[in-house]
């Protein structure tokens, strides 16, 4: 339980040492940052609000919402990173949610970078077939590699569906059961307008692939 003082603290000497370091005439300049979970409970270990107070800004993972290899608690499908949150949603979780969550907190709306999953997807198997498999029970029962399920994107075995509510797309295989969700163009342009719109610090990915280079263009164009 003392962790949660304990990591203010420990930011507040780090504020020090880098506001040091970051002297007149050094052409160095540290910034200290960190980045934070989606889930609302983080609040239970660390002080958001006092947390703003050190760092230049706070990168928020608001991606993995579902996640294949991890039964809530048993498999069921949802969009990885959807922008809004929606009726349909069981889960009620939105990057939208996680940003006013922080905000509430007393985080600055200028100090929040919001995280952005670019170019990998959750995936699932086994999966029942009402409304194209969005928010079904799966069954896993087999497992692709990321290369794999990118390839049945590419090729349209996949079939792509638009959550225009969430402002999320994600893919259907009827035939073979497959359900995958992630970002794509049109959803980083959307999301780019929500943090222009929101005054945001930007945006943030977990890390890059010569293959994402049309998303990161997307990304890139979309900040301008």
């Amino acid at each position: 339980p003392q962790d949660k003082d304990n990591y203010n603290e420990l930011l507040t000497e780090m504020r020090v040492a880098f506001a040091q370091k970051s002297v007149t005439g050094n052409k160095k300049q540290y910034l200290l940052t960190v980045t934070t979970s989606a889930l609302s409970e983080i609040t239970q270990a660390i002080d958001l609000k006092n947390i703003a107070k050190q760092v230049d800004f706070i990168n928020i993972m608001a991606y993995d919402f579902y996640i294949s290899w991890l039964p809530l608690p048993i498999f069921v499908t949802g969009h990885q990173s959807n922008l809004f949150d929606t009726q349909r949603n069981p889960r009620t979780i939105s990057a939208d949610l996680i940003v006013k969550y922080h905000i509430n907190a007393g985080v600055p709306a200028n100090k929040l970078v919001l995280g952005i999953p670019l170019g990998f997807y959750n995936y699932w198997s086994g999966v029942n077939p009402k409304c194209n498999g969005l928010y079904q029970f799966a069954t896993n029962t087999q497992r692709y590699s990321a290369t794999e399920i990118k390839t049945m994107i590419a090729n349209g075995s996949l079939k792509r569906f638009w959550d225009n509510k969430a402002k999320a797309p994600y893919y259907w295989d009827a035939k073979s059961q497959i359900f995958a969700s992630g970002d794509d163009e049109k959803s980083i342009r959307q999301k780019c307008k929500y943090i222009k719109k929101n005054q945001l610090a930007g945006a943030m990915f977990w890390y890059y692939q010569k293959d994402q280079e049309k998303l990161l263009d997307a990304l890139v164009s979309g900040m301008r």
